[in-house]
């Protein structure tokens, strides 16, 4: 049942441990005794396995409605992949982000996914002085705004639009979305920063955008 719902790494944390697959290997031979001393011990493991079973299920139950109830607070989600950062006319504190997705006064949060972090350091080596100028700076405000953490900070408040007669631009957060604990990035950046985005959509409930300069991503 939860093949296809959870990773394999998630699956043998929570299901096939390393007592359960002992039980199978080491005792499978056992289940018929009668002798009392071997079923004593075989009844002790699998109780004890059963309640080890309950409890890391209700924690992971626990942490998982946490991560639905955070990720759900938020207006809308976008996800500048590092060609965004690279190319946009504005850098990273100037853009508006509403009229990229045609969202005005709901909050906008945008995500950043390491592994982006980890190409705009790549690309701070670049050849290219814009290119380089551009990562090394917007690398700069990410290491300002999260030096207390990964969590989700202001990058901008929200706004009247000069000459819109009250049209209200909406507030602007950001957050580093870090790799879970067992992650294994998919070997395209690429395909990793498109994972990492649709992996939030179902505890979110809603799309999350991707802006990309990069027409084959």
């Amino acid at each position: 049942m939860l093949g296809n719902q959870v990773s394999n790494c998630d699956l043998d944390r929570l299901v096939l441990t390393e007592r359960y697959r002992l039980l199978l290997a080491g005792l499978v031979g056992t289940m018929t005794s009668t002798e009392r001393p071997v079923q004593r011990v075989l009844n002790g493991l699998v109780s004890l396995e059963l309640d080890d079973r309950v409890a890391d299920f209700e924690a992971a139950i626990k942490a998982l409605q946490g991560k639905v109830a955070r990720w759900s607070g938020c207006g809308h989600y976008v996800v500048p992949d590092t060609s965004f950062y690279i190319h946009h006319k504005d850098k990273l504190e100037d853009v508006d982000f509403g009229p990229l997705v045609n969202v005005w006064k709901s909050e906008i949060t945008v995500l950043v996914p390491i592994v982006i972090v980890d190409e705009l350091d790549r690309l701070k080596e670049s050849k290219d002085k814009p290119v380089r100028w551009r990562a090394g700076y917007t690398l700069a405000v990410l290491d300002r705004l999260f030096a207390d953490g990964t969590g989700r900070v202001r990058l901008r408040p929200g706004d009247m639009v000069p000459g819109s007669d009250g049209l209200t631009r909406s507030e602007v957060t950001i957050e580093l979305v870090v790799d879970p604990p067992g992650h294994v990035r998919l070997p395209d950046d690429d395909d990793e920063i498109i994972d990492r985005a649709l992996a939030i959509e179902p505890l979110a409930d809603r799309k999350v955008t991707l802006l990309t300069y990069d027409t084959g991503q």
